[in-house]
């Protein structure tokens, strides 16, 4: 009899040990349209510092529940899902289905949460919005941090049937999202209405690269998505990597064919060697595309010397020319050094062994093969604090790339984790001795069972 309570306790405690692991991961809404004529869809992706994630439990709600994943749904990281509405398809693949009628197209919130923790929103107003409403947001505000709900939701007035508002920003704000009067929800991937094709100056058409045609003057740096609003913030560098002095006037910038009117320089004072040329967008009316675009620069003769394709730019970081243990590489960079030279980067190898802390300055620290201490500090440009919180996880191994402000203190622009640590912060030697405990627990209790009932 004893052995037997034994094993079915066994059993029963066994997989609740085993399933204690956490299932860490978040998600970011990356689109929304609420307004469509045949179905609403939003899309998100699927965060975590694991390559597997299951979303077992993750739950989709407005006013209530409509969603639920009730059965394991293994998912890659950084995977993009689409959640279409009004539909009975069952869910496939990265297409998730919903028979919920559809969105509130004036005011109204989409929720993404796990575990009662909510790990997204997006939300929407139009005036005047109702008490209902406004209960329903005060109930958000109780489970996350949210300023009121006009600086939290982007307004819906502007949104016309059919067209998505895009996520630019991992916050909760209303700035985090483009609205459609300044983002083109077509094919075309400039962020404003393209200029027109009359241009001032003549430029050749599908104009190819030439390494023979490489110059000493080049594109150095340019920030395509500024924080706040684009026009007139944007802005493109050039440098003189020469170690003779250029005159720069009469080169030419440009982006991509058919975008922005090229821009020739003037009255601009010679270069010296490394010293480079702050070209604002006030000034060249430039205009960058956030999606996908290019920035090119052709000498006096029209000839292409240098160009830099990009694609899926963040917001507030620049795309940059640096230096990275000796070897150039571009690279998206969260400390824009517009005017001046780029700095120059390391990339060290460690384990981390503290985790992230989110004071005014998000840090963590690492130590390298050497047994060297260093501080890591970076931004919630280069990673949000709850993506960070699920990455930087102490014991996990990746390169860390950055500017070496100190001896010991590294400011981070880039990461790789290449070796997570485990989830199951127990070992398997921690769960014998539990379940070990357990059965010495009951052992006990029979004992005490049979002193106090005798056999006859």
């Amino acid at each position: 009899m004893k052995k037997i309570a034994i094993i079915i306790l066994v059993f029963l405690f066994f997989p609740i040990l085993t399933n204690a692991q956490e299932n860490n991961f978040t998600v970011l809404i990356t689109e929304v349209n609420f307004k469509n004529k045949n179905q609403d869809f939003i899309k998100f992706k699927v965060l975590s510092n694991t390559n597997l994630i299951n979303l077992k439990g993750l739950t989709f709600y407005d006013d209530k529940n409509f969603k639920i994943i009730n059965q394991d749904f293994p998912v890659k990281n950084n995977q993009e899902f689409t959640l279409t509405f009004n539909s009975t398809k069952s869910d496939s693949g990265n297409q998730l289905f919903t028979d919920h009628r559809g969105l509130t197209s004036t005011t109204e919130q989409i929720v993404i949460s796990e575990n009662n923790q909510i790990l997204d929103l997006a939300c929407w107003y139009q005036n005047p919005i109702s008490i209902a409403e406004q209960k329903d947001f005060s109930k958000l505000q109780k489970q996350i941090t949210l300023p009121n709900i006009k600086q939290s939701c982007f307004s819906s007035k502007k949104i016309a049937s059919n067209q998505s508002v895009y996520r630019i920003k991992a916050k909760i704000n209303t700035n985090s999202w483009k609205l459609p009067s300044i983002i083109i929800t077509s094919s075309i991937t400039k962020k404003r209405t393209k200029k027109s094709s009359s241009k001032i100056i003549s430029l050749p058409k599908n104009s190819k690269l030439n390494l023979s045609n490489r110059n000493d003057l080049q594109i150095n740096e340019f920030m395509p998505n500024p924080a706040g609003p684009d026009t007139n913030n944007e802005w493109i560098e050039l440098i003189n990597n020469s170690t003779r002095n250029i005159n720069p006037n009469g080169y030419i910038i440009d982006d991509e064919d058919q975008g922005s009117k090229p821009y020739l320089i003037r009255k601009a004072a010679l270069l010296k060697p490394n010293q480079v040329l702050l070209l604002p967008s006030q000034q060249t009316k430039i205009a960058l595309g956030n999606t996908k675009d290019q920035v090119r620069l052709f000498s006096p003769k029209k000839k292409l010397i240098d160009q830099i394709d990009y694609q899926d730019s963040r917001e507030n970081l620049s795309y940059a020319k640096i230096s990275i243990d000796g070897i150039i590489e571009w690279q998206w960079s969260d400390s824009p050094t517009p005017g001046k030279p780029n700095p120059k980067m390391i990339s060290i190898k460690g384990k981390i062994n503290t985790p992230p802390n989110f004071n005014s300055i998000y840090y963590f620290s690492i130590i390298d093969s050497n047994n060297k201490k260093y501080l890591i500090t970076f931004t919630e440009n280069l990673i949000k604090a709850p993506l960070a919180k699920s990455l930087f996880t102490t014991g996990s191994i990746g390169t860390f790339t950055g500017i070496l402000k100190s001896s010991n203190h590294l400011q981070l622009s880039n990461y790789e984790i290449s070796k997570p640590a485990s989830q199951n912060q127990n070992s398997p030697i921690t769960w014998i001795t539990i379940i070990l405990l357990i059965i010495g627990g009951l052992n006990f209790l029979f004992k005490k069972v049979i002193s106090h009932h005798p056999s006859s």
